[in-house]
């Protein structure tokens, strides 16, 4: 799309970014609002990469409840795009958010399953109906085990369990879009990206060790901003995919095929039915998706 392109579409557009207070979500709400979009974000704390033209939220992701929460405050407004970009990798030693939820789970995907549900139910998300779920979909993984992903009984390992969040996000393209067929549903790799998303790993950008890491990766990768300028952007103003929905993009913006677990309706069903136990567990008279 040319710029003239992305402009005229980008009018009189509403977006909801879930995570845009850094890295990517910060990046592409930057790109929006000088292309005359409205944008929403929500996020813990703004910083400096937060954009000073945006409406900001707070909301803390590590908590089910408050997403839930956060989804019934926006009840009477409209969005016509929800991105979410929220997520982390969390620590080498397991760490359990106050419901009994293990952190990266919580926050890298439950908290997107509650709110993309909830939102749906509040009737927010209106006019083109487009839902965009960033992870890493595509991959050749699966569930480290489909009955324990929070790690009650078996030994837990960290990166082990980011990829747990990864699947499940990607079943989580493929399973709103079944359950919502009016909804449009999409599911983003962007690559390898320096971000905060592994600061828990290395430190972040205070750390010697997050220093080195982070610079290699900056170095060797596309930044979010060219990210968001070469695919991110054209591909959440595109009318292109407006009769589509179920589809998951690279960071170059192509198709990709679902992953070899993901493909199975069967798993993405048991995926739903998994997140749904562990939303009634953590959170007393939760809502039934």
């Amino acid at each position: 799309m040319s710029k003239e392109q992305l402009k005229a579409e980008a009018q009189a557009k509403t977006f909801l970014i879930v995570g845009g207070t850094k890295g990517i979500g910060a990046a592409l709400a930057k790109a929006l609002i000088a292309n005359g979009a409205k944008v929403t974000i929500a996020g813990r704390s703004q910083g400096d990469e937060t954009p000073a033209d945006a409406e900001f939220i707070k909301y803390d992701a590590s908590l089910l409840a408050n997403g839930i929460e956060f989804a019934k405050s926006l009840k009477g407004r409209t969005f016509d795009t929800v991105v979410f970009t929220v997520g982390i990798i969390t620590r080498a030693t397991i760490t359990r958010t106050p419901e009994d939820i293990e952190e990266d789970l919580a926050v890298s995907y439950l908290s997107r399953f509650v709110i993309a549900n909830e939102l749906i139910k509040a009737g927010v998300i209106t006019g083109r109906k487009r839902i965009y779920i960033m992870g890493y979909p595509g991959e050749k993984i699966e569930p480290t085990s489909i009955d324990d992903i929070n790690f009650d009984t078996a030994p837990y390992k960290q990166f082990p369990a980011h990829m747990n969040t990864v699947v499940f996000n990607e079943a989580l393209v493929y399973e709103l879009a079944s359950r919502y067929p009016e909804y449009h549903v999409y599911g983003l790799n962007p690559g390898l990206i320096r971000t905060g998303i592994r600061d828990n790993v290395h430190g972040g950008d205070s750390s010697f060790l997050g220093k080195v890491i982070e610079g290699i990766i900056g170095l060797t990768n596309i930044s979010a901003e060219q990210y968001v300028d070469r695919a991110l952007l054209p591909l959440v103003l595109t009318p292109d995919i407006q009769d589509k929905t179920s589809i998951c993009f690279s960071k170059k913006g192509v198709t990709l095929q679902p992953s070899s677990w993901t493909s199975k309706p069967e798993n993405t069903r048991k995926a739903w039915e998994e997140s749904q136990k562990l939303l009634s567990r953590g959170v007393k008279e939760a809502p039934v998706y």
